[in-house]
Formats: C-alpha cells, structure tokens, sequence
C-alpha cells in the first residue's frame, strides 16, 4: 500500500479511544469510551468547571476574536480524540421535509432550507429517508454558528492529546445516546424520547426504527431551579436541594414549567399517529425525576411510561467509580455518552 493510500485509511478509520465533552453551563460534563470487543466500554468520568462560551454566541456578527483559555484535562481524560459538544440552544436544530426531489447531502440546500446566512455557520446534514411516490423526504439539519464552532477548538491543546474529531450538538447527542439502545434496534413499536437536561428539554418520537417528530425547548433543571429561588425566596443552593430531596411539594411549579412541553409532545404524537397511521405505545422518560414525574403519571393508559438511563447501555463496562455528584443524576452524562458513541460505533 502506497504511502498516501496508508493516510487516507488511517484518517477514515473510526477511533476506538475518545472523549466527549458536554459543555453545559453548569460544568463540562466530560466521559471516556473505548471500542472493545464486547461493546463500548466507559472508562472515565468527570465534571469539569464551565468554561466561558456564552462570549462566543454574544459575539456572533461582530467579528470579535475570542481567545478562549485550553481545557486542564486530568490524565484519565486524556484519550487519543475529543469530540466537543456545544452548549444548548447553540445550534440551529430542524427537521425538514422535501416534498420535491433534492440532494439532501448538499449542505447549501439544507442551509436555505433553515433560512441561514452563507459562511456563517458550520453544516451538518443526515438523510432520514429519501422522497418517494407517496412519501416526503425527510432530513435533519443542524448549523452551528462558525465563531462558536472555533472557540470551542480552542478549548483542545494546539498539540499533543486529544485531537478535536468532531463538533455535535447536546441536543442531538442525547438522541444519539437513545438511538444507541439495543432495545431500540429491534423493530421498536412506535415510541417517544422526552429528555430533561440543565438547560434544554428534547421531544422526539419514533416510527418504524427513525425519528418522525423532534422539537427542542430551552427550558431545563436551571429554570425550575431559578423559579424555587423566586417563589420561596431562597438562595440556589437551597433550591436545588429542594428540587433533589423533595422537601417541598413542588409539582404544580413543575406542572405550570412544563406545559409548554407537554403542548407539543401532544401535538406531536397526535400529527405522526393520524399522518403516519400508527399509534404511540410507549414513551420513554429521561432526567431529574421531578420534571419527568408528570409525563409517567399522566400519560393515557394505553401509553406506556418507562424511565430511561444511559448508564443502563454499559451492563458490566463501567470502570471505576462514578463521581458522587452523577450517582443520583446519570442523566447529566447522556449527551457526552451519545456524543462518544457516535464516534465509536460502526
């Protein structure tokens, strides 16, 4: 083999050693995964300090240059490539359907589809189903604004280890993380996904093994939290303490919170059981359980209710100990754990 074919496979060949940085706004919630022979193996977990990307969105058409300060990775972090995730709300997020023949591959047409500027953000595209007799084409699209997409490569080492592989965005990376259930691989009835994040919410509802309905929220645990702070006077501390013990009964604050979410993911299923001739079995319930207590008592009885942890994908590969602050709270790792299996997977 010839010296530039031996590049060329090395850098199409999938890494089997990654991190995945969430860089929420509360921390980084940093993992590692390995490629073994018996699956995807979590090797290390963290949460790092936040770091400062909001100067990064704010600074979107001024031209600024954000000199933005390298991740202090520890030694257990430290794998062979990173892939970055930006924080919530970052990324310009749509699902979009083609009536007319189009080449869903081509960013640009994706791009006038979400009505973006040219140059302005970095494209990603990935065909849901191509357009038939009787059926739209289907895609996702999602754009990340291009000062964004360089602060966050600023975060990684300008040599050495890890080497930036991919930029995702958190939303997305928590369905990857679903997607990635083996459960979900064998022919899964109709279904939904609702994941409650810190500072985003995701529906998502599923036919015949794709995504059919996806809608997006910024609203997350940090604005329940900031709502406990104003309704009972008290600082932060103490209203995450009341969200995570349960001191208090909170649920007609958490109920008013999310019936935005609850709106839409009833619109939702409603359009793809009526436009898709199915009908919704199960929905599965990710995140603190205050926000996603309300979906599993108040689903329809022929809707079946199931809590969802990534951590359940690893069986026995889980190295190590978790860190005492995500014992309680898996959900904060989902994003990083779809992020790296993505990367991973074949």
């Amino acid at each position: 083999m010839q010296l530039l074919e031996k590049l060329k496979h090395l850098a199409e060949r999938k890494p089997t050693d990654a991190i995945a940085l969430d860089c929420s706004t509360d921390a980084v919630r940093a993992v590692r995964l390995r490629q073994a022979p018996g699956g995807v193996t979590l090797t290390a977990v963290d949460e790092l300090p936040p770091v400062p990307l909001d100067a990064a969105r704010s600074a979107l058409g001024d031209g600024i240059e954000l000199k933005i300060k390298e991740l202090a990775l520890p030694p257990p972090l430290r794998a062979r490539y990173a892939v970055l995730l930006a924080p919530a709300g970052s990324a310009a997020i749509k699902l979009l359907r083609f009536p007319e023949e189009v080449d869903l591959n081509d960013p640009q047409k994706v791009r006038g589809r979400m009505g973006l500027e040219e140059g302005r953000y970095r494209i990603g595209t990935q065909v849901i189903q191509t357009s038939g007799t009787k059926r739209e084409a289907l895609a996702l699209g999602v754009a990340l604004p291009e000062p964004l997409a360089r602060a966050l490569l600023e975060l990684m080492p300008k040599s050495g280890l890890p080497a930036p592989h991919a930029l995702q965005a958190s939303e997305l990376a928590v369905l990857n993380a679903f997607a990635s259930d083996p459960a979900f691989a064998n022919d899964p009835p109709p279904c939904g996904f609702i994941h409650f994040d810190h500072d985003f919410s995701i529906v998502a509802l599923f036919n015949a093994g794709q995504i059919s309905q996806l809608r997006t929220f910024s609203f997350g645990l940090a604005a329940v939290i900031q709502r406990i702070v104003k309704t009972l006077n008290v600082d932060h501390a103490t209203a995450s303490g009341v969200v995570s013990d349960g001191a208090f009964d909170i649920s007609s604050l958490i109920e008013t919170e999310i019936r935005e979410i609850r709106g839409q993911y009833v619109i939702s299923r409603d359009f793809m059981e009526r436009n898709e001739n199915c009908r919704l079995q199960q929905v599965y319930l990710s995140g603190p359980r205050p926000l996603t207590a309300p979906f599993a008592g108040g689903e329809k009885a022929s809707v079946k209710a199931i809590h969802w942890n990534v951590l359940d994908l690893f069986d026995q590969r889980i190295e190590g100990e978790l860190p005492d602050s995500l014992i309680d709270t898996p959900w904060k790792l989902t994003a990083a754990i779809g992020a790296g299996m993505g990367v991973l997977s074949p």
